[in-house]
């Protein structure tokens, strides 16, 4: 299967996660993605409404990270980050999954976890972040 450049882009979530990212980078990035029709901009929930403002009138959707990078906070509170993150404009959310939940066993939680987040977060897609390399501990 051969892919075109354009179709790689419109696959990728090209990420600013670095906790001192600036407002200034956050912007210089989402005008580069809208330039060159990249199709998702990946920021932590504080970033959401920022990185919408700028790419208002674009195809470029925001995906606004929830919990990230540890998902080591309550369900009520990946909720209400949730909720922000969808009035701030996001297009998309990024849970990351409470991984000791996950790791003794507690399947459950982690369901109950994640279908609050699916539900808070409406018709907009929800993926799972797993943070892999604690998995091996």
């Amino acid at each position: 299967m051969k892919l075109s450049c354009e179709k790689v882009k419109s696959m990728l979530d090209v990420a600013l996660l670095s906790p001192i990212a600036t407002r200034d980078a956050i912007k210089e990035l989402a005008i580069t993605l809208r330039n060159e029709n990249y199709s998702f901009l990946c920021v932590h929930s504080l970033h959401t409404k920022l990185a919408a403002d700028v790419l208002q009138g674009s195809p470029v959707k925001v995906v606004s990270c929830v919990s990230f990078p540890q998902g080591c906070i309550t369900t009520r509170m990946k909720c209400l980050e949730t909720e922000q993150a969808v009035k701030d404009g996001a297009g998309e959310i990024d849970m990351v999954m409470h991984l000791g939940a996950l790791m003794e066993g507690d399947f459950k939680a982690v369901e109950d976890d994640i279908k609050s987040v699916v539900k808070t977060a409406g018709n907009l897609p929800v993926k799972v972040i797993i943070e892999t390399p604690y998995l091996s501990m």
